[in-house]
């Protein structure tokens, strides 16, 4: 209430481990690095970069983009943030 500014972290949040690997599966992860820092880049850029088909690229893109990792421009996709960081907890099995 006393009006304070607090620095907003974005952040993208998993119901499960296995929620995030199915999304981060390795050759979607490695999209997301290509694009850390680099703006927007057109997907048959993307596709180069990871040595990839443009389809299957395209497709992983569609994942990444829907489960909110990254950002569809009018001139391609974007992460817009230089790193990634992954924490989660893990538990004893109810």
């Amino acid at each position: 209430m006393a009006g304070e500014i607090v620095a907003a972290e974005p952040t993208v949040n998993f119901l499960s481990y296995d929620d995030m690997h199915r999304v981060l599966a390795p050759l979607r992860l490695a999209i997301v690095k290509v694009l850390a820092g680099q703006g927007a880049l057109p997907i048959r850029e993307v596709a180069r970069r990871v040595n990839r088909d443009v389809q299957a690229v395209h497709r992983d893109i569609t994942t990444l983009v829907n489960a909110g990792v990254i950002d569809r421009m009018d001139n391609g996709v974007s992460f817009p943030y230089e790193r990634i960081h992954f924490e989660f907890d893990v538990s004893a099995a109810a």
